[in-house]
């Protein structure tokens, strides 16, 4: 199984406790960032039998101090054992898996959106 939990040490915790709001306040964009890993982890995963490209999912977990997503991948094989993390395109090396890979993009790409969008909840509850 791959579960992969991103923290995000950035301004926002500092934000938040700034203008003493709680973690719940950003939690929309968090779902929407959520469902937007979810379909970037799928958008260049390959597919073979498609059962490791439909596993993908993703939950949002908020505490009083903290707010987190977690992208898991619980493919499993006829045998039980867990084998997304090996996932590699067709005709490249077995240690060239793809979720390193998309983690990347998804942190480049992703996240930033999320800020914006956390951002822009905190701005409209200063109006």
């Amino acid at each position: 199984m791959i579960k992969i939990g991103v923290e995000l040490e950035s301004n926002l915790a500092e934000i938040l406790e700034r203008f003493e709001l709680l973690p719940e306040v950003v939690e929309p964009a968090f779902n929407d960032f959520a469902d937007a890993v979810v379909l970037a982890a799928q958008d260049q995963w390959p597919i073979d039998t498609g059962a490791s490209f439909e596993a993908w999912e993703s939950s949002v977990e908020v505490h009083p101090q903290e707010i987190a997503v977690i992208l898991a991948n619980r493919a499993r094989g006829p045998d039980g054992r867990s084998y997304a993390a090996y996932v590699h395109r067709k005709g490249t090396a077995p240690d060239d898996v793809v979720w390193e890979e998309q983690l990347d993009e998804i942190i480049k790409t992703e996240v930033p959106r999320l800020m914006e969008d956390c951002v822009a909840i905190i701005e409209q509850m200063g109006n």
